[in-house]
């Protein structure tokens, strides 16, 4: 209480002051002091409401924030493999003779020492009727096809063949047999007047098929093949010895002509036993493909073999045009076949569990890359493949073995293998997120 002036005479009030608490008298004496403490805490409620606010937004966000890319990295350079040159046995240049070899599904083709000048090729026409007819009308491996009539012209025609020294098969009009039967008939006994009677059932005439069969061939790029009849008496029927291998390579891509040309004999209904004029099959895994043998185009043979390549079937095709005798143009045939055998080479171009790369984390988590598998390839004559590695995808996590890219080569027909992952990526948790914002935010962008 403040101090009284002195002559000051004490009242009933001042009684009553001495007597009252000093926090009556402070709340009636500072109401601007009370009003300051309100206002301080409401915006300390608000403070800490915006910041309780701003911390659970931030938490909600690092929980569930996308996480930063995997940094994806190849350790592994491209391989490249190459295959020796070939160094097949062809026939010298002394005898003559034209000549051609491949390998099925490649595409490469080399000539003998003479060239690849066309040449008449005789009976080796009959897989071209073959493929025509069969594209004409189409059947299945085993499928002996819609029978086939026979009639008067057909005696006429194979006796106008005969003529000609021409081999024939016996007709009978009124009797038919079916498109399996003849084809066998023309491919097997290499019987000229079953290539007619093929060829006009198809096509409707000699003519119409030789207009399909230019066009056709012109279709597969056969450019050198011109054809004047079906069944290879002309001596106008000519190729190069390397559209042939590539002929026989579609035939031995088709269902039906590899079955029938692998046969050394056959039954036919009415006509009984044939046998093949190819004497190569039997030995030595020769499976086809057509002799041809007129004295314009001399003895030929485009022949087939299967060969072993590291525990894998290769067929080799192969040409002989122009032989001086039977006996010779297998001679040839033998040679060439067996000395392709050690050009060709299969290698292994992508190793099963190979590391090719890594996948690293921004939290500090690495894990390896490897191949799922491995692939071999046939290389041959100085043929190069190369290998190449590409990612798919992005990834912010891994499982362990998750498929995250391929392996492929520029060689067609190579099978691509997986790459997986030797070990998990995971979440780096809570701790890591919620102390990392900037790798987060940069994350979202």
């Amino acid at each position: 209480m403040a101090k009284r002036p002195a002559g000051y005479e004490r009242d009933v009030f001042d009684t009553l002051a001495e007597s009252a608490p000093s926090h009556v008298f402070e709340s009636v004496t500072t109401p601007k002091k009370t009003a300051k403490k309100r206002k301080g805490r409401l915006i300390g409620c608000i403070s800490a409401i915006v910041f309780l606010a701003l911390a659970f937004g931030y938490v909600s966000f690092a929980f569930n924030a996308k996480l930063p890319e995997l940094t994806a990295e190849f350790t592994a350079q491209p391989q490249t493999f190459q295959a020796p040159a070939a160094t097949i046995d062809w026939p010298g240049t002394d005898t003559g003779v034209t000549s051609a070899m491949g390998v099925l599904g490649e595409p490469t083709v080399l000539t003998g020492p003479l060239g690849d000048d066309p040449r008449p090729i005789a009976s080796i026409t009959k897989v071209i009727t073959a493929l025509l007819v069969l594209e004409k009308n189409p059947i299945a491996a085993g499928e002996a096809g819609p029978d086939i009539p026979f009639t008067d012209e057909d005696s006429a025609r194979r006796s106008q063949i005969q003529s000609l020294d021409g081999s024939t098969l016996p007709v009978f009009p009124g009797e038919s047999m079916s498109e399996r039967d003849l084809l066998t008939g023309m491919l097997v006994a290499s019987s000229n007047n079953y290539a007619d009677k093929l060829a006009e059932w198809s096509y409707g005439s000699i003519d119409d098929f030789l207009v399909a069969a230019r066009a056709w061939l012109a279709d597969k790029g056969l450019t050198s093949i011109q054809l004047m009849d079906a069944n290879g008496l002309s001596e106008q029927n000519v190729s190069s010895p390397s559209d042939l291998v590539r002929l026989g390579q579609l035939a031995l891509r088709n269902p039906v002509i590899p079955e029938i040309v692998s046969l050394t004999t056959a039954n036919l209904p009415l006509v009984g036993k044939i046998e093949t004029t190819n004497t190569l099959l039997g030995q030595d895994n020769y499976s086809g493909i057509k002799t041809g043998t007129t004295d314009e185009a001399g003895y030929c043979v485009l022949f087939s073999r299967e060969l072993e390549i590291k525990g894998e079937v290769v067929t080799v095709l192969g040409v002989v045009m122009g032989a001086s005798s039977n006996r010779t143009r297998y001679d040839f045939a033998i040679a060439m076949g067996n000395s392709i055998a050690g050009d060709l080479d299969r290698q292994e171009v992508i190793s099963d569990r190979a590391p090719v790369g890594t996948l690293t984390s921004v939290w500090g988590a690495k894990v390896n890359v490897l191949t799922n598998g491995s692939a071999t390839a046939l290389l041959w004559n100085e043929e190069h493949l190369t290998t190449s590695y590409a990612f798919e995808g992005t990834f912010q996590t891994v499982k362990q073995g998750e498929n995250v890219g391929t392996v492929t080569t520029d060689k067609p027909g190579t099978e691509p293998v997986k790459l997986i992952t030797d070990a998990p990526i995971i979440d780096p948790g809570p701790a890591w997120r919620l102390t990392h914002p900037f790798e987060l935010l940069a994350a979202q962008k």
